[in-house]
């Protein structure tokens, strides 16, 4: 609150086999809430001149025009512009979605984005599908634009903001020595995602601490210096024309959260969520996630909760 951490506390277990209890230091899967980060990316290249948010990213003239020279683009494919695929609106929906639906299990990036090229899609900017392959494409333009990887890339706009514990996952003989580990439930494998296919989509992995020490650096206020102008924070907070509860990889205009941009992140064995308010940040990470209905409207709960009592507490 007020660009300080007044609460940060762990629950339970971060390693159950060695009875690790989890610490506010734990560092956790982020699943869809990894979509932030890579917009913060996009932003901070909006920024330095190498791209704008209307560019076409496929056919003549798109950024990835020569990866994928050799995929016939339909006229609506070479549409498709980096705003779009930060707003959901790229004419593409998630039936499937290769990024996690099984059938596309060992196949790389390209090799789904291709598929995706060559798929059914209706006029870019006319409808909002989230789609989860959109954020896949953006982590190539930040490969293609800056020649590092999107995890070198995060990791250098984050030490603007002082934050060098987050990271993309990997399996788990790869787990960080302070990362948890994810215990699914109702059969599901908390190790099935290739990691480093899903990185820009849903592969960040980071602490409650880092999340909320990395808000004090977008959420527009004087205390702390912002890494991102007034006028980016602006653009990327601004609601899609189609839909008004998503932005720029923040959803919004949720009445448990009034005034505020949060998200969502779910993997087998993850869940995720924080809110990015006018005066109150919150952040919630679990190493565990049941599939029973309703899940996830509790989660939802409990951060208004968590977010109701730091909005209305005298620290």
């Amino acid at each position: 609150r007020n660009e300080q951490i007044v609460y940060a506390s762990g629950v339970g277990l971060a390693v159950v086999e060695r009875d690790t209890r989890t610490t506010p230091g734990h560092l956790f899967r982020l699943a869809s809430v990894s979509k932030q980060f890579t917009t913060l990316c996009i932003m901070k290249l909006y920024e330095a001149g190498k791209l704008n948010i209307t560019d076409k990213v496929f056919g003549q003239g798109g950024l990835l025009e020569q990866e994928y020279s050799d995929v016939t683009i339909s006229p609506m494919a070479s549409r498709v512009t980096v705003q779009h695929l930060l707003q959901h609106t790229s004419g593409w929906k998630s039936n499937p979605d290769p990024m996690f639906t099984s059938s596309f299990s060992g196949q790389s990036l390209d090799q789904r984005i291709k598929y995706v090229l060559t798929s059914p899609q209706v006029e870019p900017g006319t409808e909002f599908s989230y789609f989860n392959m959109g954020f896949g494409m953006l982590g190539k333009v930040i490969e293609k634009l800056t020649g590092k990887k999107f995890e070198e890339y995060l990791k250098e706009v984050l030490l603007e903001a002082g934050i060098s514990d987050i990271h993309v996952g990997k399996d788990r003989n790869g787990r960080r020595a302070n990362e948890v580990v994810y215990y699914s439930q109702d059969g599901t494998n908390g190790y099935g995602n290739d990691m480093e296919v899903i990185a820009a989509a849903g592969g960040v992995i980071a602490s409650t601490e880092q999340m909320l020490r990395l808000l004090f650096h977008v959420d527009g206020l004087p205390g702390v210096a912002d890494i991102i102008t007034p006028q980016t924070r602006n653009m990327m907070l601004t609601p899609c024309p189609v839909y008004n509860r998503y932005a720029l990889g923040w959803r919004m205009n949720h009445t448990y959260y009034p005034d505020s941009w949060y998200h969502s992140g779910n993997l087998a064995g993850t869940a995720a969520m924080w809110v990015m308010g006018p005066g109150v940040n919150c952040v919630i990470l679990c190493n565990s996630r049941s599939y029973i209905s309703g899940f996830d409207d509790e989660l939802y709960g409990l951060l208004r909760d968590v977010f109701n009592i730091a909005k209305s507490a005298t620290w």
